[in-house]
């Protein structure tokens, strides 16, 4: 399998980012943002055991306001 990188823009990470943040928040958990080349955008990581629970796939829309 030919890995492709993503397209997506640096102002998209950064939205992923706060995305992540506000879904862990409170949540004995942590996550890590994975390369350009990984099939999904985040691992999902339990703070007590540092085991992998869940992978991420972030859609989050980008909105202008006028």
């Amino acid at each position: 399998m030919r890995k492709e990188p993503r397209f997506e823009k640096s102002s998209d990470r950064v939205r992923e980012k706060e995305t992540l943040r506000i879904l862990l928040e409170g949540k004995d958990l942590t996550y890590k943002q994975l390369d350009n080349f990984a099939p999904v955008d985040a691992e999902i990581i339990d703070n007590k055991t540092m085991e992998i629970v869940s992978h991420k796939e972030i859609r989050s829309p980008s909105f202008c306001y006028l």
